[in-house]
C-alpha cells in the first residue's frame, strides 16, 4: 500500500502523521512494508515513508524490476540510503553495491542503516561523482542532507570520475 499516495495537507493526511510526531528522532524502527520489510530504519533520517515501505513507492517498483541477483549497482548520491538498502537486498549475496555520498549527515545515517541492518555487501565511498578527480564546493542552502556543486557553498567535497 503507497501511504506516501496520501497527501499531507488534507484532514485525513494531517490526521494520521499525528502519531508519527511522537516517535523519537534517532530512534531504530523496523520497515513494515515491500522488499525491506523487517530491515531497520532510523527515524529523523529521511520521512516517515522510508519506515513504512512506502517511499517513491513507483521507483521502487522500477528498481526491482530492473536490478537482479548478482549485479553490481552505483548509488550516486546515496543520501541516507534507502536505495542503497534496497539494492543490496535485490542483488543478493552474490552481488555488491557501492554507494557515493558526499554529505557528512547523510554519511552517518548510511553507515547507520548498514550497520544496524548487518549489510556486508555495500561499499560506501564519502565522495561526489562528477566529470574528473578533484574537488568542488557544495552548497546546503542550510540543509544538511541535500547539496549542490555551487561555487559560494560552504562545503569541500572529493570529487571522483567513474
Amino acid at each position: 500500500m503507497n501511504f506516501s499516495g496520501i497527501t499531507n495537507t488534507g484532514t485525513i493526511g494531517k490526521l494520521l502523521r499525528l502519531p508519527l510526531h511522537l516517535i523519537p528522532k534517532g530512534m531504530p524502527i523496523p520497515i513494515v512494508q515491500g522488499r525491506l520489510k523487517g530491515k531497520f530504519w532510523v527515524i529523523g533520517a529521511s520521512t516517515h515513508g522510508c519506515w513504512l515501505g512506502s517511499y517513491e513507492y513507483e521507483k521502487q517498483q522500477l528498481f526491482r524490476q530492473l536490478i537482479m541477483p548478482g549485479s553490481v549497482v552505483f548509488d550516486i548520491g546515496a543520501n541516507v540510503g534507502f536505495y542503497t538498502l534496497l539494492a543490496s537486498v535485490l542483488v543478493g549475496r552474490q552481488g555488491s553495491v557501492v554507494a557515493f555520498e558526499p554529505l557528512p549527515r547523510n554519511l552517518s545515517y548510511l553507515h547507520r542503516h548498514l550497520t544496524l541492518n548487518h549489510i556486508e555487501n555495500v561499499k560506501v565511498v564519502g565522495d561526489a561523482v562528477a566529470d574528473k578527480a578533484g574537488t568542488v564546493t557544495f552548497d546546503t542552502g542550510g540543509n544538511p542532507s541535500v547539496g549542490r556543486i555551487n561555487s559560494g557553498g560552504s562545503l569541500q567535497v572529493n570529487t571522483i570520475a567513474l
